[in-house]
């Protein structure tokens, strides 16, 4: 949930806190290309181009399949990236870390020019039964998440070619198919619906420190995440988890704005 969950060279910061970690919503190009990247992901639901999704090898994870992936992976690229998505605490979880009454808050991707978001990827094991195996334990695990795309995964920004393709889940806006959408909200408010959340799987809170904790054992600086993760944190009189640094995204030759969020 970066302010731009890192960005690549050049482009310009279009994500305002204020506005709950949106893409800055402008009337000129920018917007017009956010707003078609919108709608030609949220086609891939409704179209054959799903049923391709399950052929790719490799999942990337951008939330909690990060440090809990759960299934068998021969291969594991970490750290890595994908562009023109950015991570924000928008998907309400009724299932695993709130309830239907008091849902939690988990993480998605929004289209969003010029951002990058880190992550890991894993190649799912085994031969064409265990894979099936692995593709009905992810829908089960990500049923709430109603887009299932294909990206590619970049870990060198001087190359052009990305490291691999992977098969990502998404949940987005569209309440029809993704009912416990939330959408944003102020930085306060998720903080402490993040903070009084409980689910079958655990606290909110939980998620949200595993995440960061991710972030810097892969030495990736998450301005916006940290900061949800102190505000959480002090909401709850937790200490600190310390600094990160920048070591993961200077060695991708990916630059990480850490200006504090506007």
């Amino acid at each position: 949930m970066s302010r731009y969950c890192g960005r690549h060279p050049g482009t310009r910061p279009l994500v305002s806190v204020h506005s709950g970690f949106r893409c800055a919503r402008h009337s000129g190009r920018a917007y017009q290309h956010t707003l078609a990247m919108t709608a030609s992901a949220q086609s891939l639901h409704h179209g054959v181009a799903q049923s391709e999704a399950y052929k790719s090898e490799y999942v990337f994870g951008f939330g909690s399949l990060i440090g809990n992936p759960g299934f068998e992976y021969s291969d594991k690229v970490e750290p890595c990236y994908i562009k023109g998505w950015r991570r924000v605490f928008w998907q309400g979880s009724t299932d695993h870390r709130g309830t239907p009454e008091a849902p939690g808050r988990t993480v998605t991707l929004e289209p969003c020019e010029g951002a990058v978001t880190w992550g890991a990827a894993y190649k799912i094991a085994g031969d064409a039964e265990q894979r099936q195996e692995t593709i009905t334990y992810l829908e089960w695990r990500e049923k709430q998440y109603d887009l299932r795309e294909v990206v590619p995964v970049f870990t060198d920004a001087s190359s052009s070619q990305p490291h691999v393709t992977a098969l990502v889940y998404i949940a987005t806006s569209d309440r029809s198919a993704n009912p416990n959408y939330l959408g944003p909200a102020p930085l306060d408010d998720i903080a402490l619906q993040i903070a009084t959340s409980v689910g079958p799987s655990g606290p909110n809170r939980d998620y949200l420190f595993a995440l960061a904790a991710s972030m810097r054992r892969m030495n990736v600086q998450d301005e916006e995440l940290f900061l949800l993760e102190a505000k959480v944190r002090a909401l709850l009189d937790l200490p600190g988890n310390g600094g990160s640094s920048l070591t993961a995204a200077a060695a991708a030759g990916v630059p990480i704005d850490s200006s504090e969020p506007s």
